[in-house]
């Protein structure tokens, strides 16, 4: 990723679009709550076939 010349410099260019960034941010967070939601599913399953509740 490129820097500026000293730390206080700011890049020449951005490496990546903010709205890829936000794109990017939303997939990741959907794809999260799926596995959440896909295990909660799996737990539930598991307990009513094993008579839990």
């Amino acid at each position: 990723m490129p820097v500026g010349s000293t730390d206080e410099d700011k890049p020449e260019f951005l490496p990546i679009k903010q709205s890829d960034v936000a794109k990017a941010l939303a997939f990741r967070s959907f794809w999260i709550v799926l596995h959440v939601v896909t295990c909660l599913m799996i737990v539930a399953g598991n307990g009513r076939t094993l008579g839990w509740w």
